[in-house]
């Protein structure tokens, strides 16, 4: 993923985040976390990169982390579940993600099939927070904005939509 200013990347390799300055190919490592890390997402001033992470047995969480790999990672979430698909709202004060049941993830998940678990979209305070859960995903994915911050966009089976940041409202986009 890229840096709003476009000179940087963070990536997952290897169940670990790492950071890289575009121009020069030595990433370095975001946390010393042991935690399997997932899904960099990078605030909108580019100070913090919000990740998930999983584990085989208890879940996982949303973390967030400064981007220049200062400091600890901040646990933003209080729900241990199966988190990915992370996105700050625009003006930075909000993160949306998708969650879904860590137990039947283990249950349904394939690499070649995709999740076969239901998902519902949530949002919670970029700094942490409680989690408000916005509806169910409905087998859609990828959650991001436009130019509109009052609207968030996402992908299903059917093309891409917006609704509005309860829920509602849903516009098709563009149908395939």
């Amino acid at each position: 993923t890229a840096s709003p200013d476009g000179r940087r990347v963070a990536a997952s390799v290897l169940t670990k985040i790492y950071v890289a300055d575009k121009s020069d190919a030595a990433p370095e490592r975001l946390t010393s976390s042991d935690a399997w890390e997932f899904k960099p997402a990078w605030s909108p001033d580019g100070r913090w990169i919000a990740y998930v992470t999983w584990s085989m047995n208890d879940g996982g969480h949303i973390y967030r982390m400064r981007s220049n790999g200062s400091g600890r990672p901040q646990r933003l979430t209080d729900i241990p579940a199966f988190y990915t698909d992370l996105v700050d709202r625009p003006d930075g004060d909000t993160l949306y993600a998708m969650r879904g049941n860590e137990y039947m993830r283990h249950q349904t998940f394939s690499e070649f099939t995709g999740l076969g678990i239901p998902l519902e979209l949530i949002s919670l305070p970029a700094a942490g927070g409680g989690q408000a859960v916005i509806g169910p995903a409905h087998g859609s994915r990828a959650p991001h904005f436009g130019a509109d911050p009052e609207r968030i966009y996402l992908y299903d089976d059917k093309g891409l939509y917006s609704i509005a940041l309860d829920g509602s409202d849903r516009r098709d986009v563009l149908v395939v």
